[in-house]
């Protein structure tokens, strides 16, 4: 039996983790956030949808070869077996909007890190999990 992980794609306004990720994120200098994540105006949610979660700063993990977010995965891989990414869209691009924004409306789609990110986990997480676990035979 394997044991499947869940891995939110943002984190907690509130969580340890906007300290560990203050040059990976768009913060000010006081650690509160510039733009926010939430999800357009659609059927269901006529302003939108405001999550609050501060957004990465895709450049700067990337240059840093997204070390942060290898690590979680890293993490999350003591425990479980199998992870499913949460809110996968947001690699591809995430609806951000201005902080104090009173709706959504706002926002726009920003670009995430498309395959690169994957390509990286790939080489340095999941290849060598699966060598070493065998936890797919």
């Amino acid at each position: 039996m394997q044991i499947i992980g869940d891995l939110p794609f943002f984190v907690s306004p509130d969580s340890s983790d906007v300290g560990r990720i203050r040059n990976f994120s768009i913060l000010t200098p006081a650690a509160v956030p510039v733009f926010v994540a939430g999800v357009p105006p659609d059927y269901f949610a006529a302003k939108g949808q405001l999550w609050g979660n501060p957004v990465y700063n895709w450049a700067a993990l990337k240059s840093a070869g997204y070390c942060w977010c290898l690590d979680r995965l890293r993490a999350l891989l003591k425990f479980v077996d199998v992870i499913r990414l949460d809110h996968f869209r947001g690699f591809v691009a995430a609806w951000q909007v201005p902080a104090g924004a009173p709706t959504a409306e706002t926002g726009a789609w920003v670009a995430g890190p498309g395959a690169d990110y994957f390509e990286a986990g790939a080489a340095r997480v999941w290849r060598p999990c699966l060598l070493s676990r065998k936890i797919w035979g």
